[in-house]
Formats: structure tokens, C-alpha cells, sequence
């Protein structure tokens, strides 16, 4: 078989390849060069080529096949489907005959008859009672009624001022508590106020005091606002403590705006600034000094609760008094402020520690445009130096103190202003 598909394949290459007008012998020369030069190979593929052919050939005419047998299963299953149906039918038909022929007829009910009857009405009697008889008043005599008055008690609180009860009642003397800067229904007033003073003028009764002037600083460009600083050996012993610097002075503000000067209590100041380490005797004898050389003068209306000043907080999440702000570290920070012009005094303590006053830039003074400068005192800003630190009192909190009737209104107005006056004090120690 192979042989003949070899020769067949000669063929066809030897007559493809001759020319038309070849004669036999020139024909059968080609042939034979035509056979020399096809190789074994060539003719191998040739073969399987065609070979290749008749398969897929074969394979698509069986596929064709397989579809057509498929088609003509189909057909017989729904031809038998179709007849089984036909037969289903045919016996429900049956059945129905069945059925319809058993059926038995019902006999017809008559309707029912309903006769209403209206039931005899009965006599309903109605009895109406008597009234009862008015009881007759009896009458008491001529007697006095009894006296169910409130009867109030002759007892008054000290330094009761209000109306009189009666006339034995006598009013106990108003207590030394009850005098200017003191403690009055629980409450310390934080500054004293009074008719407007020349500085040199306050200065001078401060002195007569027994006070010391550590300053007298101008807090603006004009000198409407001068904050007078003071302070005397007392002071010094008291606030000679860790921590306890702040209350080593106190404040006069002479405020030619509003025509007054403010001072500074020292029961409310030192009452917050010394904590637990408060004295009230000494506090009392600063108060009666400062009182009798400044006649006249009055509780502020900026105070808070006595005993809760050392708690000071203006409202939850508010630092305290001890939170304090460290502004620099070194031994040598005396040396950086020495000729600071911003420095308006130093207070030296007992213990080695320093108080200064830090005057605050222009810009960060404005705040008391905003919230008013009655209370301006707190100015120069204090920073203290202890044991190789600058620290200050936190801002959110001195203001807060200074100014007891701040709102928060106002406090949201110079939100900026404690980063600025930590930053101020800072610059102090470059």
C-alpha cells in the first residue's frame, strides 16, 4: 500500500512539473530527474499530509452522524411521551363518567320561617329621695378663738440687718470677717477697690504700710494702667516654700480708665497661692495694714468661695494651681535675664528662689481690651525661678482666678492668648 501512495505521488509530482509539449522519451527523462531528486522524505510527508486530510474528513462526517442519530432518539421519546399523555386523558374521561353517573340528587329544604315578637313593655317606678334635714348651728359663747399664728423665734444670725421682729430683739455686732476683704456669706472678694490715685500717692501709703516697692510698671503705652508691686518681709517668710513663690506679692492697679485703683486681696491671693500652707493670721494683719492707710475702699464684685480657692478650677478639664508650665532649665538663668528690659522686677525668697515679672508683648496685652482692664493687677506676668527652673502658673488658670467673673463666652474670645503669654515668657530666657 505504501509503495503504490509512493508512486502515485511521483506521479503526480512528474506530471505537474512536465512541460505540454514534451515528447515521450523527453517526458520519460523528466520523469527520471524528477524521481533522482525527490528524496524518500518529501514523499513520507506528502503521504501523511493526505493522510491527515482523510481523518478530519472522517471525524466531521461521524460527528454529522452522531447528530442525526441524537435527532431521531428525540423524536421516539417525545413520540412516546405524546402517547402516554393521550392516555391519561383518555382514563380521567372514564373516571368522570364514572362519577357523574353515581351522583345522587339532593332533596330541596325549605326555608326556615322567622317570626319576631316584640316582648310586652313593663312599668319602671322611680323613687325619689327625701332631702335631709339642715342641722341646727351651735354656738360657742363669746370666747376668744385660738391663736394658730406662726410664732418666729427672736434668734438672729450675727450681723443680722434685716427687719426687726419685735422689740427686745437685739443685733449682735457685724464680725471682723464681715469688714472690706473679708470673708462675707462664704465668699472673699479678689480685689479692693477705691478712688482713683496718683501712683506716687499710692506708693507712698504703701510704703507707710511697711511695704516694700518692688515696681511700678505702665502695662500700656500712655499710662492709664500702671500695676504697683509690692510686698514686705512677712510676705517673703510666708511664700519662701516650694511652689509657693506666686503669693510672695501683691498688686495696686491704678487704672486711669476707669478712675479707680484696684488692690489686690491678700486673704483671696494667698488663700489660693499657698494652698495648704495658708496662714490666716498673717493674711488678716497684710489686709488691716493695707486698709488703714487707703480709706474708703470696697469689695469688687469679682469673689469666690473661701474655702474652695486652694480647688481652684475654672471649669472640668481646666488646669489647677499646681499645673504649672516650665518656660526654661539651667543654673544660669539669672544671668539670661540680668539686663532684660521685659524683666520689670525680681523678688528674691528665703528658700533661694526668685519671682519676676515678665512684661508680655503688645500684641498679647490687647486681651484686656477684650475682657476689660479693671483686673489688670495679674499684669507684669509672674514667672518663677526654683531649683534651675522657670516655671508659671498655667495661663488658663491665673487668668481664670484674676478674673473670677469671667465668662466663657470671654474665655473663648482670648483662646489664643495663654499659648501667647508661655511664649512671651519664654523669649525672656534666650
Amino acid at each position: 500500500m505504501k509503495k503504490m501512495l509512493l508512486l502515485n505521488s511521483l506521479l503526480s509530482l512528474s506530471i505537474s512539473s512536465l512541460s505540454a509539449n514534451a515528447t515521450l522519451d523527453e517526458m520519460y527523462k523528466e520523469m527520471k530527474e524528477i524521481a533522482n531528486k525527490t528524496t524518500v522524505k518529501e514523499v513520507k510527508s506528502n503521504i501523511e499530509n493526505e493522510n491527515l486530510k482523510e481523518k478530519s474528513r472522517l471525524k466531521s462526517e461521524i460527528k454529522e452522524v452522531k447528530a442525526d442519530i441524537e435527532k431521531l432518539k428525540e423524536k421516539s421519546r417525545l413520540k412516546s411521551e405524546i402517547k402516554e399523555v393521550k392516555a391519561k386523558i383518555e382514563s380521567f374521561k372514564v373516571e368522570a363518567k364514572k362519577t357523574l353517573s353515581k351522583r345522587e340528587v339532593l332533596p330541596q329544604v325549605e326555608p326556615l320561617s322567622v317570626v319576631s315578637q316584640i316582648p310586652n313593655t313593663k312599668k319602671i317606678q322611680i323613687t325619689i329621695p327625701t332631702p335631709p334635714k339642715v342641722p341646727t348651728v351651735v354656738t360657742v359663747g363669746t370666747a376668744e378663738s385660738i391663736d394658730r399664728s406662726i410664732k418666729f423665734s427672736k434668734r438672729v444670725p450675727p450681723g443680722y440687718t434685716g427687719p426687726k421682729f419685735g422689740k427686745d430683739m437685739v443685733v449682735s455686732a457685724p464680725s471682723k470677717e464681715s469688714k472690706v476683704g473679708g470673708v462675707t456669706a462664704g465668699k472673699v472678694s479678689a480685689y479692693l477697690r477705691g478712688e482713683l490715685l496718683e501712683v506716687g500717692d499710692v506708693e507712698k501709703r504703701l510704703k507707710d504700710a511697711g511695704f516694700t516697692i518692688l515696681t511700678s510698671a505702665k502695662l500700656d503705652k500712655k499710662g492709664n494702667l500702671v500695676s504697683v508691686v509690692f510686698t514686705n518681709k512677712a510676705l517673703i517668710s510666708l511664700s519662701s516654700k516650694p511652689n509657693r513663690g506666686f503669693a510672695s506679692t501683691l498688686r495696686v492697679l491704678v487704672n486711669k480708665k476707669e478712675k479707680q485703683i484696684s488692690i489686690t486681696n491678700p486673704l483671696y491671693m494667698l488663700k489660693g497661692f499657698l494652698q495648704e500652707d495658708f496662714n490666716k493670721e498673717v493674711a488678716t494683719k497684710l489686709l488691716t495694714a493695707i486698709t488703714s492707710k487707703f480709706e474708703d475702699l470696697k469689695d469688687s464684685g469679682d469673689s469666690l468661695k473661701f474655702q474652695l480657692l486652694p480647688k481652684y478650677q475654672f471649669m472640668h478639664g481646666l488646669p489647677y494651681y499646681q499645673d504649672t508650665i516650665v518656660v526654661a532649665k539651667g543654673d544660669n538663668l539669672l544671668v539670661k535675664i540680668k539686663k532684660n528690659k521685659r524683666v520689670f522686677f525680681e523678688q528674691k525668697l528665703d528658700n533661694g528662689s526668685v519671682l519676676i515679672g515678665v512684661h508680655l508683648n503688645k500684641r498679647t496685652n490687647g486681651f484686656l481690651k477684650k475682657i476689660g482692664s479693671k483686673n489688670a493687677a495679674l499684669l507684669p506676668m509672674p514667672v518663677l525661678i526654683e531649683d534651675g527652673k522657670a516655671i508659671m502658673l498655667d495661663p488658663k488658670y491665673y487668668i481664670s482666678i484674676m478674673y473670677p467673673r469671667l465668662t466663657m463666652s470671654e474665655f473663648m474670645k482670648i483662646a489664643t492668648i495663654p499659648d501667647a503669654m508661655v511664649k512671651d515668657s519664654k523669649r525672656v530666657f534666650r
